[in-house]
């Protein structure tokens, strides 16, 4: 038995929405990119699912005018309208996001094998250059970053 004080399912769903809603992907950790990726389907996935779900109503209702004559009661028409407006923003926002944090992504990457190439250049420049010619560009490099 449910009391009042216990949130329903849709007030926990609909908090779970929220929080991903909230995320910020230009503030995300790297290590949590890929969990936040997940969160996020699985949010697109409850909208996309409140989505279809009210389209039904609405189609439900648009059907019962052409067979009942009887139209829908005009504040419910009203909220289900606004609500589908509303989980489209939501969705779009989901997706704005995850495209943000999917190109964050791919700029880690990048950055990540240029660093592999960078390291792999120093250790094959060391092993076949001259130990003189080594060290003389190292201090280039040095004075480079020093400089700017």
């Amino acid at each position: 038995m449910k009391t009042s004080m216990q949130p329903r399912d849709d007030d926990l769903v609909q908090r779970r929405i929220d929080a991903a809603l909230d995320i910020d992907p230009h503030t995300l950790a790297a290590e949590h990119l890929s969990e936040a990726v997940d969160f996020i389907k699985g949010a697109m996935t409850v909208v996309e699912e409140q989505i279809m779900s009210i389209a039904n109503q609405i189609d439900s209702a648009q059907a019962s005018v052409h067979i009942d004559g009887k139209y829908a009661d005009p504040d419910w028409w009203r909220r289900v309208q606004q609500a589908q407006r509303h989980k489209g923003h939501d969705k779009q926002v989901l997706q704005n996001k995850l495209g943000a944090i999917n190109k964050r992504i791919r700029q880690i990457n990048f950055q990540e094998e240029t660093m592999r190439e960078e390291r792999l250049f120093i250790a094959m420049a060391k092993k076949h250059l001259q130990e003189e010619t080594y060290r003389m560009l190292w201090e280039y490099v040095k004075e480079e970053k020093k400089y700017g």
